[in-house]
């Protein structure tokens, strides 16, 4: 059958990331080992414990610079010291964006080989995502490409809401998608055969957000109805149920090591959720508006959330208390993502603009703008999902304005 709606994807590269510093180290040769032949002809081998006529593999020395060349060394260190005080290189930017004239795009997933994408008329689309340009030289590839042409006419369209679609999310492993809307039920579909597989209900009001653990049988979601939930893939009731807000819960995310829960509200605050019994372990007051979207460093040490007001908070989870706000949105929050090694934070707004600050200047310096690494504007299109690769690459997914 024919759908109602053809839906266009196309991919621009914002930037490229800017200069970086590259040291070539002097090397001094390695030292002569003498051949390895095999056992039980009389030769002389190389043994693990050193004995016979071989030098033993843990007897190799390392190799050190030339001393006759010190030059090198003290301008790698001052190198090294100029790239830890500025701050970390700017990513590169991948800009996916829905084009669409029938009805309006509320949330988006990402993994390696599919987006998907929840709208107004309570359908999901799925697109497949063509592999990378393994021609291309090293380094140039980006990791996602963008999806060809016979790949957009085999999307897929998975039906079964009963409203708007407001939240999905994808497992780690990229074969099940969860979804959740305006009718209060989440929905667990099979990405490769196109179908819902399980329909849980528990929420009488609307599912704002998901997110899949990092293991991928659990999964959190929050509604409007104050409470957030912890699901099982194999069980159609809640594992856990996390009341304490006193308004609607608009974000959920997981902790990385996945025994913890953070939650955003209406209310203007955040809580740090124990998984295993229900607890609440933070507090996290200070806010000044609703809480949008949340973000996890990787190190597990910081946790990110954005506000109707367009500032986001820095929060140490150590303390609960509010470490940093970093201002320079003009409108509300839309997505949030921490790079993989903690040093960057990304932030999206309804200003189609999206920022990237360094945290460590944030957490140390009280500037608003002395955080910022680079930033990017987004004609038309308003970003609803960040996500960060292990190549410094930032995509992010939006939805076109002309509708």
């Amino acid at each position: 059958m024919r759908f109602l709606f053809c839906t266009i994807i196309r991919m621009t590269r914002l930037a490229l990331a800017a200069s970086r510093v590259q040291v070539t180290l002097p090397m001094s040769r390695s030292p002569s080992l003498p051949s390895q032949t095999a056992a039980g002809t009389g030769d002389a081998g190389v043994g693990v414990d050193g004995g016979g006529c071989g030098i033993g593999l843990a007897r190799i020395p390392t190799p050190v610079a030339n001393p006759q060349q010190p030059s090198h060394i003290t301008e790698f260190k001052e190198r090294l010291l100029q790239s830890l005080q500025f701050g970390p290189s700017p990513p590169s930017v991948a800009l996916y964006t829905v084009e669409n004239d029938r009805c309006v795009m509320h949330c988006s997933a990402l993994t390696t080989d599919h987006i998907a994408s929840g709208f107004e008329n309570s359908s999901i689309h799925v697109w497949p995502l063509s592999p990378p340009d393994r021609t291309a030289t090293r380094g140039s590839a980006h990791p996602h490409s963008p999806p060809a042409q016979d790949d957009a006419a085999r999307h897929i369209a998975l039906c079964g809401h009963q409203g708007p679609v407001y939240g999905t999310s994808f497992s780690a492993g990229g074969r099940y998608l969860v979804s959740g809307g305006e009718d209060g039920c989440v929905r667990l579909w099979d990405v490769h055969r196109g179908t819902c597989v399980v329909c849980y209900k528990g929420h009488v009001y609307p599912v704002w957000d998901l997110v899949f653990s990092p293991v991928d049988v659990y999964f959190a979601s929050a509604s409007y109805d104050r409470t957030a939930r912890l699901w099982s893939t194999d069980l159609v009731y809640p594992v856990r149920i996390f009341a304490g807000h006193t308004a609607g819960v608009d974000a959920v995310a997981f902790h990385p090591n996945g025994n913890y829960l953070a939650t955003g509200s209406s209310d203007h605050t955040c809580r740090l959720w124990d998984v295993q019994n229900g607890r609440c372990m933070r507090l996290m007051e200070g806010g000044k508006s609703a809480v949008n979207c949340l973000s996890f460093s990787p190190n597990g040490k910081f946790l990110a959330s954005g506000g109707d007001n367009g500032v986001v908070c820095l929060w140490d989870l150590g303390s609960g208390s509010l470490v940093k706000e970093m201002r320079g949105h003009t409108s509300a929050i839309t997505a949030l993502v921490y790079s993989p090694d903690s040093t960057m934070l990304a932030s999206s707004c309804h200003g189609n603009l999206i920022r990237v600050c360094n945290t460590r200047i944030s957490v140390a310096s009280p500037g608003s703008d002395g955080d910022l690494v680079c930033s990017h504007s987004t004609p038309d299109t308003v970003i609803t999902s960040l996500h960060f690769t292990h190549r410094n690459r930032l995509v992010a997914i939006g939805a076109s304005q002309h509708i």
